[in-house]
């Protein structure tokens, strides 16, 4: 066994002893978390976020408490561990390192995540997933989006992409209604994967219930096109759907045809919401975002 696979270990054995804790006592199981990544992870990332998240949780007040309260005693432990293992080791550190390596060796950027747009008639094939994330993998790239555009999209061959590639983290970002029972059940069978309806559908509620019934690690997501959907975010109206719907997360971008006040507005909201600790999820705008974890990688 190799130093790598050795420290993933490690991890994994910590995480999900300290997991175990977290029934009892959610709160004080955060905080080991916070103080374990500290210790046993040095990246550049890793050192920037988990300062940033500490300094978050000297708020007793923090809404991310219950936050954490609901993800510990509602969610699958495993699905839970492998996905945060996945993301934080596998992605953020380990893939991260390789990634600095081969753009200092090579000459040119190399992302630190992928997104795939599949639409039905324009989907590439199974064949071609694989190769992508076989390549991107090489080249140190462990984290893939599928955004799933319209709801007669086939999702088999991209969940098979994902069970075969168990040391990736996948999300998948796709229309409520197609969150069936038999996709839920499907997607049961995945511990590296994060299912994000888009919250803006009729379905979304539904789709909620039935990965929280599944027990299952679940985010939403929502497109913000013009002054409407901006103000509906800043009145704090999608914060408290995707709170009473129990998402971890919620990811937002901006259309290309808004306004630059529109998409500034939008990633300042963002921001705020999420410093101000008083929504119990986690918010983020996926463009802004991504481009931030890339400059700090």
């Amino acid at each position: 066994m190799n130093r790598e696979a050795m420290t993933r270990g490690i991890i994994c054995s910590l995480v999900d002893r300290i997991l175990k804790e977290a029934e009892t006592d959610p709160e004080r199981t955060v905080r080991k978390l916070v103080d374990l990544g500290g210790q046993l992870v040095k990246g550049r990332f890793q050192s920037y976020f988990f300062g940033m998240v500490q300094t978050m949780l000297e708020d007793e007040d923090s809404a991310y408490y219950e936050l954490a309260r609901r993800v510990c005693t509602q969610v699958d432990r495993e699905a839970l561990k492998t996905l945060g293992v996945n993301l934080g080791y596998n992605s953020c550190t380990l893939g991260a390192r390789t990634i600095r390596e081969r753009e200092a060796a090579e000459g040119y950027s190399i992302p630190w995540a992928v997104m795939f747009r599949m639409q039905s008639g324009g989907t590439l094939p199974p064949e071609e997933y694989e190769r992508f994330i076989q390549e991107g993998t090489a080249l140190g790239i462990r984290s893939y989006i599928f955004y799933a555009e319209d709801k007669k999209i086939d999702l088999e061959p991209v969940l098979e992409r994902m069970a075969a590639h168990k040391d990736c983290a996948f999300l998948l970002a796709l229309p409520a209604v197609i969150v069936t029972e038999e996709v839920v059940s499907r997607v049961c069978e995945l511990q590296n994967l994060m299912v994000a309806p888009d919250s803006e559908d009729a379905e979304f509620p539904q789709a909620a219930q039935r990965l929280r019934r599944a027990r299952r690690p679940y985010a939403c997501h929502r497109s913000c096109r013009g002054m409407e959907d901006l103000k509906d975010m800043e009145s704090g109206a999608w914060a408290r759907r995707v709170v009473d719907a129990g998402c971890m997360f919620a990811f937002c971008h901006t259309e290309a045809t808004c306004t630059d006040e529109i998409c500034d507005r939008a990633a300042r909201y963002v921001e705020e919401t999420r410093r101000s600790q008083k929504e119990a999820v986690i918010c983020s705008n996926y463009y802004t975002a991504h481009l931030f974890i890339d400059r700090v990688i």
